[in-house]
C-alpha cells in the first residue's frame, strides 16, 4: 500500500477549480460553430435586417460569452476560490492518504473514508494537481507536491487510470 501526506493550500483549491472549469472540447465546438455559424448567416442575409440581425446576435453572443466565461476564470474565480478555502476549514486540515488496487483511503484527525476506484466517475490533472470525480460536480483533490517522489506518483496516477475518462 503507497501513502501519502497532504495539506491543501489556497492555491490548491484555487487550481482544481480552473481545471474543473476549463473549457471541454465539446464546449470550445459548440462556441466555434456558434461563431462560425453566426458570421456565414449574417454574410447570406445581408439584405435581410432581420435575419442579419439574428445572426450578428449568435454570433456576438458566442463572443461574448466565452469572452464572459474566460474573464471569470481567470480574474473572478480565484478571488472567490480563495475566500470559500477560508470558510471551508475542513479544506486546510492535514489528511494522509493510502491506496492500492482496491481504492483510496483518506485520514485525518477528524475521520476516515475509503473510496473504490470504481465508485469513482472520471479524473483530470493538469500540471499542479489530480481531480477524482465522484460526480459531474464532486470531487476530490490532490496536489501533485504531495507525492515525495516521482514514482510514487506514478504509482498513483497507474491506478487512476482504472478510472476511465480523463
Amino acid at each position: 500500500m503507497n501513502d501519502a501526506r497532504v495539506r491543501l493550500e489556497a492555491d490548491d483549491y484555487v487550481a482544481a477549480q480552473r481545471l474543473h472549469t476549463r473549457w471541454t472540447s465539446r464546449q470550445i465546438v459548440v462556441c466555434v460553430a456558434a461563431l462560425f455559424a453566426g458570421i456565414v448567416l449574417a454574410v447570406l442575409a445581408r439584405r435581410e435586417p432581420v435575419l442579419f440581425v439574428g445572426a450578428c446576435g449568435l454570433a456576438g453572443g458566442a463572443a461574448g460569452a466565452s469572452i464572459g466565461r474566460e474573464f471569470w476564470r481567470r480574474f473572478l474565480l480565484p478571488r472567490r476560490a480563495r475566500r470559500i478555502f477560508a470558510q471551508q476549514k475542513n479544506l486546510q486540515q492535514p489528511f494522509e492518504i493510502r491506496w492500492d488496487d482496491d481504492g483510496l483511503r483518506g485520514v485525518s484527525e477528524r475521520g476516515s473514508s475509503h473510496t473504490p476506484w470504481s465508485d469513482y466517475l472520471k479524473w483530470s490533472q493538469d500540471d499542479r494537481i489530480i481531480l477524482l470525480y465522484l460526480s459531474d460536480v464532486m470531487f476530490q483533490m490532490l496536489p501533485k507536491r504531495c507525492f515525495g517522489q516521482p514514482a510514487q506518483l506514478e504509482a498513483f496516477l497507474a491506478c487512476t487510470r482504472r478510472i476511465g475518462s480523463r
